[in-house]
């Protein structure tokens, strides 16, 4: 029997809450569930680890945003996507303490790997909609490998240029992401 959808919501709430205060690797499920009195079977209907839990409740309300702002924005894309840059940035001040721990400090590296993923889908969004156009072409190549490299250098760009944003002192100006990630995608949207 699956868990009830509130015991999702308090799972990822409180994994949100004691991955602020200290490492994800240093929280345990026993303790996640002891904090959102769920079972531990629970637990393991959404998640192997903390870490794990914690990355797909990030996702989630990445995806959120995502599917708010961007998702059907045909046209409007441009705009959908500054804007749904900008949901995000909020997103990642509000849990700061955790972006900057798994982003800036080394063994952040399934952090990367999530949002890769998911400003990768994202950038695939984009192109389907004509918003982002891979600025190169290679011989021979195909265009699934050459959509899919502009994606994937563009998703993991946006993680430097986050990355450099949170290494700002606060307060930080979304703005500054924006221009960065507008002047360094350019050519993929001319």
């Amino acid at each position: 029997m699956a868990a009830p959808p509130h015991a999702k919501r308090r799972l990822y709430a409180t994994v949100l809450d004691l991955a602020a205060t200290r490492p994800v690797e240093d929280l345990t499920a026993a303790e996640i569930c002891r904090a959102a009195q769920v079972h531990r079977s629970t637990f393991a209907e959404y998640a192997a680890s903390a870490a794990d839990l914690l990355r797909a409740a990030l996702r989630e309300q990445l995806d959120d945003i995502r599917a708010r702002y961007l998702t059907g924005a045909g046209s409007a894309a441009p705009n959908a996507a500054a804007d749904t840059s900008r949901a995000v940035l909020a997103h990642v001040e509000s849990h700061y303490t955790i972006y900057q721990r798994g982003l800036l400090s080394a063994g952040g590296g399934d952090l990367h790997a999530m949002l890769a993923e998911h400003f990768r889908d994202s950038v695939r969004e984009l192109e389907a909609v004509g918003a982002i156009r891979p600025p190169f072409h290679a011989h021979g190549a195909t265009t699934r490998f050459v959509e899919e490299s502009t994606a994937r250098f563009i998703a993991n760009g946006s993680i430097g240029i986050l990355e450099a944003w949170l290494s700002e002192a606060a307060p930080r100006d979304p703005e500054h992401f924006v221009a960065a990630f507008e002047g360094l995608t350019a050519a993929a949207r001319a």
